[in-house]
C-alpha cells in the first residue's frame, strides 16, 4: 500500500512539474515575441552594394561646387555615406540631402551609403559595400550601372529646411515632403515573422516607444520633469477609461523600461530577442564593436514595423517616428 502511494505521490509531482512548464512556456509565448531573421546572405544587385573607390565630398554644397555637371548632367549617381548619429536620424539627412539634389537636377539618382559603423551609427555589416539595401530595397532598379558617373558625399544637414520633429508627422513640412519622395522610390523589407506575430494579438493595440533617460538628457531634457513611470501610470488611466479591453506592445532598448512597462500594464507584449541593456545610458556607447552591424539594425526596424502595425502608437519626439513614416505613413500617433 504504500509501494502504490509513493507511486501516486511521484506521479503526481511529475505532472505538477509538467503543468507549470507548460503554463510558463505559454505565458512566454503568448507575451513575448521572437522575430525571425529572414536573411543571413545577401545577393546584392552592383547598385545596392558599390564600394567607396573615389573621393567623398565634405558635404553637398563642396560637391556641387567641385562638379559642374551635377547640376544639369545625365546619367549621375550619388552615394550618401552615413555620418556619426543614429539609424533614423541618418535617414532623414538622406531624405533632406537627396530632395535638395533632385530638386536641382531631377535626373540625379541618390542612394543612401550606410557604409561606415561609428560610435553612434553599429549597423553596417563590414562583408558588404552597403548595408543600407539588407533594410530597405529600391522600387526602380538601376540597369547598366557602368553607364553612370558615381560619387560619394557624407550625409549632413544642408541648407534647406530641415525635419520638424512633431508627433504627428506627415502634417508638416517639410517632412511630408521628403518622407513622400522617399517612400516613392523606397519601400522597407518586411519582416514576415512581425507581421504574423503583432496580427495574433488581440486588439485593439497599443504600441509604446520608451527612449533611454540618456537620449532625453541630451535631446529633450524638459521632457524629464515628468517621468516616465507618471506618464506610463497617467496612459493606463486614459486607456483604461476610453477601451477598457486592449494590449500593449513596447519598444524599448533598456530592460529597466520593459519592467516599468510591466508594473503598470501588467502582461506586456514585447521582442525578447533585440538587444537591450540595464541602466539608462546610451545603448550605443555601451554595445560593442563585435555587437555592431546587420542584427541591431533589424532590432530597431523590427521594433519599428511592430509599432507601425499597432492601431495608436504613444511615443515621444525622437527619429523612430521617421522610422515608423517609411512604414506606415498613416499609423495614429499621439505624445506619451
Amino acid at each position: 500500500m504504500k509501494k502504490h502511494f509513493k507511486i501516486l505521490i511521484i506521479v503526481l509531482l511529475i505532472i505538477l512539474i509538467l503543468l507549470s512548464m507548460y503554463l510558463l512556456n505559454t505565458r512566454l509565448e503568448n507575451f513575448s515575441i521572437q522575430y525571425e531573421i529572414e536573411n543571413t546572405k545577401f545577393d546584392l544587385k552592383d547598385y545596392e552594394n558599390i564600394p567607396i573607390t573615389d573621393k567623398i565630398y565634405e558635404n553637398i554644397k563642396d560637391l556641387i561646387n567641385n562638379n559642374d555637371e551635377i547640376k544639369t548632367g545625365g546619367n549621375i549617381i550619388i552615394n550618401i555615406v552615413n555620418g556619426n548619429s543614429g539609424l533614423g536620424s541618418q535617414l532623414t539627412l538622406f531624405m533632406q540631402n537627396s530632395y535638395q539634389l533632385k530638386e536641382l537636377n531631377p535626373k540625379i539618382i541618390c542612394l543612401p551609403h550606410f557604409s561606415v559603423n561609428t560610435l553612434q551609427f553599429k549597423y553596417h555589416d563590414k562583408n558588404y559595400n552597403n548595408s543600407f539595401f539588407m533594410y530597405y530595397k529600391r522600387k526602380a532598379d538601376i540597369t547598366n550601372l557602368g553607364d553612370y558617373k558615381i560619387y560619394f558625399v557624407n550625409a549632413g544637414i544642408s541648407d534647406i529646411p530641415f525635419f520638424t520633429s512633431d508627433i504627428d508627422t506627415m502634417k508638416h513640412e517639410p517632412n511630408n515632403k521628403y518622407i513622400s519622395v522617399f517612400n516613392n522610390e523606397y519601400e522597407y523589407i518586411k519582416n514576415n515573422s512581425v507581421i504574423k506575430g503583432i496580427s495574433n494579438i488581440k486588439k485593439p493595440l497599443i504600441g509604446i516607444h520608451l527612449r533611454s533617460i540618456a537620449q532625453k538628457v541630451a535631446h529633450e531634457s524638459e521632457f524629464l520633469s515628468v517621468s516616465y513611470s507618471d506618464r506610463l501610470l497617467k496612459l493606463k488611466e486614459k486607456l483604461d477609461n476610453e477601451l477598457k479591453e486592449y494590449s500593449v506592445f513596447v519598444m524599448t532598448d533598456t530592460n529597466d523600461y520593459l519592467e516599468l512597462s510591466k508594473s503598470i500594464f501588467g502582461d506586456i507584449y514585447y521582442f525578447d530577442n533585440v538587444s537591450r541593456i540595464d541602466g539608462q545610458a546610451d545603448i550605443m556607447n555601451v554595445l560593442s564593436e563585435e555587437q555592431s552591424g546587420y542584427k541591431l539594425g533589424l532590432d530597431i526596424l523590427n521594433e519599428c514595423f511592430a509599432l507601425s502595425l499597432c492601431d495608436k502608437v504613444y511615443l515621444t519626439k525622437s527619429n523612430i517616428l521617421f522610422i515608423i513614416a517609411t512604414m506606415n505613413p498613416n499609423a495614429e500617433r499621439e505624445e506619451l
